[in-house]
C-alpha cells in the first residue's frame, strides 16, 4: 500500500467520523422553544417549565418564543422551517394532528417536514360553563342547545378544541355556534364573562378559575374520569357512548434533525418529566407524563394523524 493510498483512506475516515465529531460539542448556543400559542396557556405554562430544566441539564440558556396565529400553523410552520441543527423546537400540541386532518392545503406537510423529538403529557379536555347560565350540567346544556337554535356558541382557540366541540355538536344534536380566539386566555375570559356558553380546556390553564368558581366544569373527555377531578362525570357517562378526545403536548423538531441531537434532547426531556417537583406540577395541572423514545413518539403521531384523519372524515367536519 503506497503513501498515496494511506492518505486518502485516512481522508475518508475521517470524513465519515466528521458527522458524529460535529455534533459533539452541541450544545454552544441557547436554544429556542417555539410555542404557537400566547404567552400565560397551558402550552406556554409547560413550556417554560420544561425550558427551565433543560438549560442547566445542557448548560445553554433556553428561550420561549410565542408565535401564535393561524391556528397555531404559524408557529409550526417556523419549526418546519429552521435549521436541523437542534437549536429550534417546537412544543406541539394534539391541534398538530388535527390540522393535519382538517386543513388540506398546510404550508408544511406534518408527517415529513417533523422530527419527533420526545412526548411530554397526555391531557383530556374539560367542558366548562359559565357558572350563570342556566345549564347546570351537560345533559341541561344539551338539552337547551336542542330547544333554542342559535343562542348557544362556544369557545376555542385550538384545532384539537374546535374538534371536540363539533364531535359534540355532532353526536347529541345540539345547536351551538363556533367563535375562535386566539388563545387560552381570551377564550377563557369569553366563558367567564358569558360572551361565550361554554367551552374545552386541558386543565393545564384553567385550574385557578375552576377553583375559584368563576368557570363551571361540567364533563370531561376522557374515557374514564381523572384523579384530579374524580366528581367530573365523563361526556360519555352522560348519554353520548364513544365520546372522547385526549388531548397531547410534545416536542417536534424540523425535520432531519440529527440522531446524536434527537437523543440528547430526549434524554434530557425525559429526566425533566421525572424529576419530583416537574411530576408534582404536571399532576397539578391535570396532565400525564408521556415517556417515550423518539420512534415510539414518531409511532404514536402517526397513530394520531390516522385518528383524527377518520375522526374529521366520518363526521364530515371542516375547518371554520
Amino acid at each position: 500500500m503506497n503513501r498515496r493510498t494511506v492518505f486518502f483512506m485516512a481522508a475518508a475516515l475521517t470524513a465519515l467520523a466528521t458527522p458524529s465529531l460535529s455534533w459533539a460539542a452541541w450544545p454552544d448556543k441557547p436554544l429556542r422553544i417555539v410555542v404557537p400559542f400566547p404567552p400565560g396557556g397551558g402550552v406556554d405554562v409547560l413550556a417554560r417549565l420544561v425550558g427551565s430544566k433543560l438549560s442547566p441539564l445542557l448548560g445553554q440558556p433556553v428561550v420561549i418564543e410565542n408565535k401564535p396565529g393561524a391556528d397555531t400553523q404559524i408557529g409550526t410552520a417556523a419549526v418546519a422551517q429552521a435549521a436541523p441543527d437542534g437549536y429550534t423546537i417546537g412544543l406541539l400540541t394534539s391541534g398538530f394532528s388535527v390540522n393535519k386532518a382538517l386543513y388540506p392545503n398546510l404550508s408544511y406537510d406534518a408527517a415529513k417536514d417533523f422530527t419527533p423529538i420526545a412526548g411530554l403529557v397526555t391531557s383530556p379536555f374539560y367542558v366548562v360553563t359559565w357558572p350563570q347560565h342556566e345549564a347546570r350540567d351537560l345533559p341541561s346544556l344539551i338539552r337547551y342547545g336542542k330547544a333554542n337554535p342559535g343562542k348557544l356558541n362556544y369557545s376555542t382557540s385550538s384545532a384539537d378544541a374546535f374538534l371536540a366541540g363539533e364531535l359534540l355538536k355532532k353526536m347529541s344534536g345540539m345547536d351551538s355556534v363556533h367563535v375562535r380566539y386566539k388563545g387560552t386566555p381570551p377564550s377563557m375570559m369569553a366563558v367567564m364573562t358569558g360572551e361565550a356558553t361554554y367551552s374545552f380546556f386541558t386543565l393545564t390553564g384553567i385550574k385557578p378559575q375552576v377553583d375559584s368558581g368563576k368557570l363551571r366544569v361540567v364533563a370531561v373527555t376522557a374515557p374514564k374520569r381523572t384523579a384530579q377531578m374524580p366528581d367530573v362525570p365523563t361526556v360519555a357517562e352522560q348519554g353520548l357512548p364513544g365520546y372522547e378526545i385526549v388531548g397531547w403536548f410534545g416536542f417536534i423538531g424540523p425535520g432531519k434533525l440529527p440522531a446524536e441531537v434527537v437523543a440528547r434532547l430526549n434524554d434530557a426531556i425525559g429526566q425533566i418529566v421525572q424529576m419530583p417537583d416537574v411530576r408534582e406540577r404536571i399532576d397539578a395541572l391535570g396532565a400525564t407524563p408521556l415517556r417515550q423514545t423518539p420512534q415510539e413518539f414518531n409511532s404514536f403521531l402517526q397513530a394520531e394523524f390516522v385518528k383524527y384523519g377518520n375522526l374529521v372524515k366520518e363526521n364530515k367536519l371542516r375547518a371554520e
